[in-house]
């Protein structure tokens, strides 16, 4: 089972820190397909398979956390089974801490969420230090139940914590948290963020696949490194929302394809080149990045040729941001190369990379309208009515070719149309299909 990890740094006195420095977060948890909930008439309480463990990581001597966590409405929590959901919470007493740990349901000001405020004691009336290496366990166990929630992912929620080090000093932290809670076996999931996104989630959400649109509209910051992976979408935060780092992985197949990302990089395995406008009113100019280093600047929308299939990998160390904002469009000669964080239909009479008889190109988009992968490209012409760009060195004889929207759609990985499926996943009629 895996962890509910708060991490506080270490302060004096009454004082507020930020979320956004990594102090607190959930470690994302799932629940077993094989719950059991039930009511114990003896012990007068409710049991639960479903847990996950709260542990306080902190140099100092603390007596005393409290916190507000936030789940579905649907879901309920519990501390242990001695506790039931709604069970009114304690006063603390003057001069000495509860020796025991308590929940409760409060107002929740999250619509669609329940509010559980969390109220953890030491057991002794001194303070003393708990953290994974002293005490190798957690402090208290949170019980939950999701019978009658749909398989999804849901986010979850953490904020007003405060530490309490003595009677007279505490920490608390400001900001709001979100990790998540896998039912069941989604597939084709989205995941909307709220505020700081700790390093350990990001970890996470790295290797959860069932997620594949991330909503980052009400994000503020992503801490740790952050994935942006070739099968997810997506959807830009409304400010900026700092990444501290990142990495791309994907396969690619021989030949031309699109890349757009929101850091800067460089590539020796490819050849690389930014649009340079139209000549002849029909082939594509291609010209390597500006850059004395062949550096890519961040958000910019470029086609790449590789002479070989292979593994496509990009990462930065340097932190970058994430915004609606930010333009991912380069215009000239009348004719745009335009970038997407995610997945959508190329509007109709834009042009998408595509192989038709063994020849690519950009071909112009009729009633059919292929899908356009997450970081990938699509050109649109304020004139429209040519039928296909050529790339450079390609014959005349593309002139002649469109495309038929009544064929089934079938497209690689990179986006490219193809003729049939091989060994390999592929894009049939807007879905993932593994041959």
């Amino acid at each position: 089972m895996k962890k509910l990890v708060f991490t506080i740094c270490a302060l004096f006195s009454t004082c507020f820190v930020n979320a956004e420095d990594d102090m607190l977060g959930i470690v994302p948890f799932v629940a077993p397909s094989n719950e059991t909930i039930a009511y114990d008439e003896d012990e007068e309480a409710f049991t639960s398979t479903n847990s996950f463990d709260v542990n306080l990581v902190y140099s100092k001597n603390y007596i005393a956390c409290d916190f507000k966590f936030y789940l579905p409405s649907g879901m309920f929590a519990f501390v242990d089974e001695s506790v039931q959901p709604g069970e009114i919470l304690p006063v603390k007493k003057s001069g000495a801490p509860y020796h025991d740990t308590t929940i409760g349901k409060t107002e929740s000001d999250i619509k669609g969420y329940d509010c559980y405020r969390v109220m953890a004691y030491h057991n002794s009336s001194s303070p003393k230090a708990f953290n994974n290496d002293e005490s190798g366990k957690s402090l208290f166990k949170i019980y939950y139940g999701t019978k009658g929630i749909a398989e999804g992912i849901y986010p979850i929620y953490v904020k007003d914590v405060k530490l309490t080090i003595s009677t007279t000093s505490s920490v608390s932290v400001d900001g709001i948290s979100t990790s998540y809670v896998k039912v069941g076996s989604p597939k084709d999931a989205t995941l909307a963020v709220t505020g700081f996104v700790p390093s350990f989630v990001t970890s996470a959400l790295n290797n959860e696949t069932a997620i594949t649109t991330l909503d980052l509209t009400a994000a503020t910051t992503i801490n740790g490194e952050f994935a942006l992976m070739d099968s997810r979408s997506l959807i830009l935060p409304e400010k900026d929302v700092t990444v501290k780092r990142g990495f791309y992985i994907r396969n690619i197949p021989a030949g031309y394809s699109t890349l757009c990302l929101p850091f800067s990089y460089t590539c020796d395995d490819i050849e690389l080149f930014t649009f340079g406008g139209l000549k002849d009113g029909k082939t594509l100019v291609l010209t390597p990045p500006d850059d004395a280093d062949g550096e890519v600047n961040a958000n910019t929308p470029v086609i790449f040729k590789a002479t070989n299939a292979g593994t496509l990998e990009l990462a930065t160390s340097r932190p970058f941001k994430l915004s609606a904002s930010t333009s991912l469009t380069v215009e000239k000669d009348g004719v745009s190369l335009v970038g997407t964080y995610a997945k959508l239909s190329a509007p109709k009479g834009s042009y998408v990379l595509q192989s038709q008889n063994d020849m690519e190109a950009f071909y112009k988009v009729g009633s059919t309208q292929p899908s356009v992968l997450a970081n990938r490209c699509y050109l649109t012409s304020a004139a429209g009515e040519v039928k296909a760009f050529a790339f450079p060195g390609c014959p005349t004889a593309i002139d002649g070719l469109e495309t038929d929207a009544n064929e089934s759609a079938i497209y690689d990985i990179a986006g490219r149309k193809v003729s049939k499926a091989d060994k390999g996943i592929y894009i049939v009629d807007g879905k993932k299909v593994v041959k």
